[in-house]
């Protein structure tokens, strides 16, 4: 009988040092994903203090009629990075990664998320693009933080003069996408914004939905018949 409750004292202990759930939901699940979590422990001394200078990766053809196309895109595990190449492919466009010089590869990314997003910080970026102006359509797509655009995003936003260009917002997030299409269009008011989409969880887990219905919303702004 005693051996039983101690057992059972054992059992209730080990139930209540479990942590509690994860409060960010929408950030992009980051410690979920196997390639972030592998990354977890780099240390943040490894990131550059010079900037990167490199124009958009190009491939063969870049236009949809008459328009030049750029996909821009910010990923933290991944999973942003395969909608921007699903865009890409499917649109012969040019691609661009954002790069932070402020390193969120951390295991207390959530904390310092919430406060560089209360702050409004936006960190140096050590990508950049010289041809900018090149592009006539321009597609810009992030993972959704704390129900919000990520402070590297919002660096680009800011440092880039997007002004009478079309721009098509897209983000990836846990259930919820919250304010970030709203703080997008509040930065790029100047700019022609065609209808966004946005991919949970649930939804990336089905790859082959994810691309058709890429696809499907492709069509419905006009860039692909």
């Amino acid at each position: 009988m005693v051996r039983q409750i101690s057992i059972l004292i054992l059992l209730l202990t080990s139930v209540l040092l479990i942590p509690g759930g994860c409060s960010a939901e929408s950030m992009e699940n980051a410690y979920s994903n196997s390639r972030l979590a592998s990354s977890a422990n780099a240390s943040t001394n490894t990131m550059s203090n010079s900037p990167e200078s490199s124009n958009a990766e190009s491939t063969q053809s870049s236009k949809a009629g008459n328009e030049k196309i750029l996909v821009v895109y910010y990923s933290l595990t991944g999973n942003t990075k395969d909608i921007a190449n699903i865009i890409k492919n499917e649109t012969g466009a040019d691609i661009f990664e954002i790069k932070s010089e402020f390193d969120y590869y951390r295991k207390d990314v959530e904390e310092v998320v919430k406060k560089h997003l209360s702050e409004g910080y936006k960190p140096k970026l050590t990508s950049s693009l010289h041809n900018i102006d090149q592009y006539d359509l321009i597609f810009v797509g992030a993972p959704v933080w704390w129900f919000s655009v990520p402070p590297p995003v919002m660096s680009f936003l800011s440092q880039y003069e997007l002004k009478g260009k079309k721009v098509v917002p897209f983000c990836t997030c846990g259930s919820d996408y919250g304010d970030f299409f709203k703080q997008f269009e509040n930065e790029c008011s100047d700019a022609e914004l065609l209808k966004s989409i946005s991919f949970t969880k649930n939804q990336l887990s089905k790859k082959d939905n994810v691309k058709k219905d890429i696809i499907e919303w492709l069509k419905e702004i006009g860039i692909k018949k």
